[in-house]
């Protein structure tokens, strides 16, 4: 179970004068040093990683005096596409402590082009990821390259910014960008300009018996005599991070925000320490990893880099009880799953103090599953772009209204627009649309992106479709495009049939959403077929290995159902119909 120390009633009031985020984390490592920031579970044991503040700042601090020693710090953009893990928790605090930008690196795609565009849209400087965890798609990203070194430098024609690309192996001899990253052992350590602070540990340890025994953390922990890094040319107002979310093309954008902006938020929503459980992905605005650290928590999640549950709601439920949690985010599928384990264990009262629902669009019936787990329901509305929007703590779930998502918190102005953009009366349906001192500025590298995201008037259209109340309450149905909500994943489709129509043998393809009774929507792929010398089993095997990046990783989409068409239907303006050919799909699969 997770051991904090006694709590702190005035340890958050320190951080009033702080402006950066690498001085949060060293706020927090002196403040409270051995308590957890990060427990990491194993997904199918009962092994865990934990990382105290103590442990974070000083193995962050000597991977950023290796970054530091490589010529990257403030002004430059690293992609840190390793999944959520102990490394990927120290790798995004070392970035952050060497001046440079963190960017998420998502990885869907087997032929990698999703992460390619990332490098590219980011001009990024280095590049972070486990060979291992990517498979075939790290063979694609890799002919990218015309020249790699051992001590991690890459050229690329393609990506002519990219100068590094670091591979850090877990299960295997840590090679090409790991070892020679580091100080051979015996030599001089680098003093960092920047830096006033050394670290103590266990001694100089050789490194063959490094990488013998284990990999990047324990390197970094027996490295003890890597100065820690800590650059002090930072500012308030420089990017710190850069988040993804989804793309109609399939390619993220990238949303950034100022070390500024995201401790102002952090101050607004503040909230006092305590054990939560959030297994969104490190990269995501929810689940990003420094909220955290901005808060003095103490974070349960999978370890990523061990693979995925077999049983996730049975994972949940053991995390949830082993660790002590308090508080946790829950997607709304494992929401009744979790409800049976609890039952069954015979519990006594709640399992949770509170309970964050994080599916769109929200139910009743959800939030009344909820209830059985925890005394307190937060239902809100949030985006990468703007974050928080609006929340309500619900008590009384017998009271709650399908789609609510509560009062536009502090500091947030909210619309509601008809098609032609005014503004529409209490009660009516139209685009959402926010302004807010938290809103980020525009999609990095991108003004046309960022132009058709704004209104006239500085509103930043969020693409979902809802109404106020006249009691001001704001209730959200969902996107208001082809997008598909999937658990709590929006999915844009365009892309994914651009791929297939490449399939031989497919003449157009569309992909809908059906009804889902856990995830709200799956994926179906409507399919029409040249001749019957192809069949749905072929586009399918094409599907897993030509378009998936096969890592098992639940953000990397594949239809579950295929059907065959004879033709699409179409509208009266010559369109092909996509509400009719999901209708369709729907009556055929039998589901509502």
């Amino acid at each position: 179970m997770a051991s904090r120390e006694k709590p702190d009633s005035d340890a958050s009031s320190g951080l009033k004068d702080i402006q950066t985020l690498p001085e949060v984390i060293r706020y927090w490592a002196e403040r409270t040093p051995d308590t957890p920031a990060f427990i990491f579970r194993a997904p199918n044991s009962d092994k865990r990683h934990v990382l105290t503040y103590s442990d974070l700042y000083r193995l962050a601090g000597r991977w950023a005096s290796v970054l530091h020693d490589k010529g990257l710090g403030r002004g430059d953009f690293v992609v840190n596409a390793l999944p959520n893990s102990p490394e990927r928790a120290v790798v995004e605090c070392s970035i952050l402590l060497s001046g440079a930008t963190s960017v998420n690196g998502m990885c869907q795609l087997r032929d990698a082009s999703d992460l390619l565009s990332t490098l590219r849209q980011s001009r990024a400087a280095a590049l972070v990821l486990d060979p291992d965890v990517m498979g075939a798609t790290w063979s694609a990203l890799r002919n990218h390259f015309s020249e790699q070194s051992d001590d991690a430098a890459v050229k690329s024609d393609t990506l002519p910014d990219l100068k590094f690309v670091f591979q850090l192996h877990r299960v295997r001899p840590l090679t090409n960008g790991m070892i020679r990253a580091f100080p051979e052992p015996g030599e001089k350590p680098t003093a960092n300009v920047g830096s006033d602070e050394t670290s103590s540990g266990e001694g100089v340890k050789d490194v063959a018996e490094a990488v013998d025994s284990d990999d990047f953390i324990r390197l970094l922990q027996r490295k003890s005599s890597i100065v820690i890094y800590h650059s002090n040319t930072i500012d308030k107002d420089d990017l710190c991070t850069v988040f993804t979310t989804s793309g109609t093309t399939g390619f993220c954008k990238l949303v950034p925000f100022t070390h500024k902006t995201l401790l102002d938020f952090s101050k607004a929503v503040s909230r006092a320490p305590n054990v939560a459980f959030n297994n969104s992905p490190m990269g995501w605005s929810g689940g990003y990893a420094c909220n955290t650290v901005l808060s003095g928590s103490t974070r349960v999640l999978c370890d990523g880099r061990a693979g995925a549950p077999e049983d996730m709601a049975d994972f949940i439920f053991r995390s949830l009880t082993e660790e002590g949690v308090a508080n946790a985010a829950v997607p709304g599928p494992y929401l009744q799953a979790l409800a049976d384990r609890a039952t069954a264990s015979g519990r006594q009262g709640p399992l949770l103090a509170v309970v964050s629902v994080t599916s769109q669009p929200k139910t009743k019936r959800m939030v009344q599953t909820a209830a059985k787990l925890a005394r307190m329901i937060l239902v809100g509305y949030a985006s990468t772009e703007a974050l928080f929007i609006a929340s309500t703590l619900v008590q009384d779930p017998t009271n709650y209204e399908d789609n609510l998502c509560g009062k536009v918190v502090t500091g947030v102005h909210l619309k509601v627009l008809d098609e032609a953009g005014q503004e529409v009366e209490a009660g009516k349906r139209g685009q959402i649309v926010v302004k807010s001192a938290f809103l980020f500025r525009g999609y990095l590298n991108d003004p046309d992106l960022t132009s058709a995201a704004f209104t006239d008037d500085g509103y930043f259209r969020t693409g979902d479709v809802g109404w106020l109340d006249t009691q001001g309450r704001l209730f959200v149905e969902g996107r208001g495009s082809d997008a598909i909500m999937r658990g709590g994943y929006i999915f844009y489709p365009g892309w994914m049939e651009a791929r297939i129509r490449a399939c031989l043998g497919v003449s157009d393809v569309m992909v809908v959403g059906v009804p889902d009774p856990v995830l709200n929507q799956e994926l179906c792929a409507c399919v029409v077929l040249e001749s019957p010398d192809v069949s749905l089993e072929d586009v399918q095997a094409f599907v897993e290995r030509e378009v998936t990046s096969g890592q098992g990783d639940p953000t990397s989409p594949r239809p579950r159902h295929y059907l065959a068409f004879d033709a699409f239907p179409y509208t009266s303006m010559d369109k092909p119909d996509r509400k009719e050919v999901q209708r369709i799909a729907q009556e055929r699969l039998r589901v509502s």
